[in-house]
């Protein structure tokens, strides 16, 4: 790179065209952390958070959109709107709380106050002193759309985005299956959680698209002790039920297929030693036929496991959460976790949905400290200047995809890495736009 451009040439050498190798600079280099801030964080839709968040006007929470922290409102009118935490006299953080309610958001340096709408109400003295202010031209930078997927507020700065439909793509049809199985939309019971890791956002982003082939080395103490984690997992990691699917717009998924004629209890959408638990099988056994009536026979009978939708949502429909991976650097990133359930659910199945997604998923859960840790060691191996210049295999399982004539998107073995190479061709695409590809 020369004077901070770049070339297909540079692109190439980053990740190829195929997606089996990807060099260690895109883990390390500051400058290509500077590249895809630009074309990924601030052109792709990205998850701001839950409608529940925010189900009355003048709501608002905060929330991410890379590194660029920004305010979700639900304004009087009922719209949601999503707006950069800056204020536009003097650049400061206008908005200091997690969340609240509130008809204005008010800068506590110099006192300007805006909307839910981001649109400048109030100048402190602007009357009094007779200044002329054009208050058109000073509210809130937002982004230029807001949608919403079954609950979920999806966000872009790019004005030339594509519907979110299209974004998500067949995507949709799986999601469906932990979001859709109901007819009212779930909401959020815990968190977010958050919580910084030493890792290049990337990395956890596509460990959670699927990444099975890990699990035997990096988790074998964890499932020795608690055989029944143990065997859901080991599941996931043949090709007798599950399977790992990828999408063209770069999002992938280990889905299961269960078999028909197999005991009811296994078509539940959750983790199996949830439904062993007295009143949270029962719960999940009672609203599963309005599941199967909304799903049809053959969706009734998926059960997705992991998913990332690209570039950073990762979606763990048997712990009931959703993680966002939010990039502060080349090596350092912060994980945030919604627990999600639904209105009717009784206090006692909220409570052990929340507690069930910590033991496991939580910062000092049985499987995720083991991940962090790897995830750290990628950042120590690939902070010398011979790594930078390394290729990484990305290829297990390549030529081996194949489609469904029943289900959307290409099909591989769950231990390829089929949606590795998924998410990092979507990278690339992004990253391609800088070289005026």
């Amino acid at each position: 790179m020369e004077n901070g451009s770049i070339s297909m040439r540079d692109v190439d050498r980053w990740v190829r065209r195929d997606g089996s190798h990807v060099s260690g600079a895109i883990f390390s280099s500051r400058e290509i952390y500077e590249i895809e801030s630009e074309t990924v964080f601030l052109k792709c839709w990205q998850f701001v958070g839950v409608e529940s968040e925010i189900r009355e006007p003048g709501d608002f929470v905060r929330s991410r959109m890379g590194q660029q922290d920004v305010i979700v409102t639900r304004s009087k009118d009922r719209q949601i709107h999503v707006l950069a935490n800056i204020c536009r006299h003097r650049g400061s953080t206008l908005c200091r709380v997690d969340r609240g309610n509130s008809s204005r958001l008010t800068c506590t340096y110099h006192g300007w106050s805006y909307g839910l709408d981001g649109e400048l109400k109030g100048v402190p003295m602007e009357q009094k002193l007779g200044w002329k202010i054009d208050k058109s031209k000073l509210g809130l930078a937002k982004a230029a759309k807001v949608e919403t997927f079954r609950g979920l507020i999806f966000a872009t700065f790019d004005p030339d985005a594509e519907p979110l439909d299209d974004f998500l793509g067949d995507a949709r049809f799986y999601l469906e299956t932990m979001l859709g199985r109901r007819d009212q939309e779930m909401i959020l019971i815990g968190g977010p959680h958050k919580w910084e890791l030493e890792a290049n956002w990337k990395t956890p982003a596509e460990n959670m698209t699927g990444d099975f082939y890990h699990v035997n080395a990096s988790h074998a103490s964890a499932m020795a002790l608690n055989p029944g984690l143990g065997q859901a997992i080991e599941m996931m990691t043949t090709d007798e039920v599950a399977r790992f699917v990828t999408t063209p717009e770069g999002h992938a998924l280990n889905t299961f297929l269960m078999p028909e004629g197999l005991p009811s209890d296994l078509y539940l959408p959750v983790e199996p030693r949830w439904v062993e638990t007295p009143g949270v099988g029962d719960y999940y056994r009672g609203i599963q036929p309005e599941a199967e009536e909304r799903l049809g026979r053959l969706r009734s009978r998926l059960r997705m496991n992991t998913c990332t939708i690209f570039p950073n949502l990762s979606i763990l429909p048997g712990a009931s959460c959703l993680r966002l991976t939010l990039p502060k650097g080349p090596d350092r990133s912060e994980s945030w976790c919604w627990v999600l359930g639904y209105e009717d659910m009784p206090d006692e199945v909220r409570q052990y949905t929340f507690t069930a997604h910590l033991d496991v998923f939580g910062p000092d859960g049985l499987l995720e400290p083991d991940d962090a840790e790897n995830w750290a060691n990628v950042v120590a191996g690939l902070a010398g200047p011979v790594a930078s210049n390394m290729d990484f295999y990305t290829g297990l399982g390549m030529g081996t995809e194949k489609t469904d004539p029943e289900l959307p998107g290409l099909h591989a073995h769950p231990m390829s890495e089929s949606g590795h190479r998924a998410f990092y061709r979507r990278w690339r695409q992004q990253v391609a736009a800088a070289a005026g590809a």
